[in-house]
């Protein structure tokens, strides 16, 4: 007796295919994406933190800059006006 295959000579279809215990939808992992979450807020909040402490700083520089330069137009009007006071001295006393 000779046995003859049926499995290459059977026509399946699709809908003849047993359902497993994953369904249609194939195999469902679980997915860790709690500590995902948690990497990338805690990656993008300390990057925010870390360009704010830069901003904070250059703020405070550039302030420095300003009173800097509001010192230095203070004290150019001041001698501005001495020179003006100075000149017409001078011209008053030339003639």
């Amino acid at each position: 007796m000779k046995y003859q295959s049926k499995g290459a000579k059977t026509k399946v279809e699709v809908e003849m295919r047993p359902v497993t215990k994953h369904g249609l939808t194939g195999m469902q992992f679980k997915r860790k994406v709690k500590g995902r979450e948690n990497k990338d807020y805690n990656y993008y909040h300390n990057t925010i933190k870390r360009k704010l402490k830069e901003l904070t700083i250059e703020i405070k520089n550039m302030q420095l800059e300003i009173n800097k330069i509001e010192a230095r137009s203070k004290t150019y009007y001041a001698l501005d006006k001495k020179l003006s006071v100075l000149s017409t001295d001078v011209r008053e006393l030339e003639g």
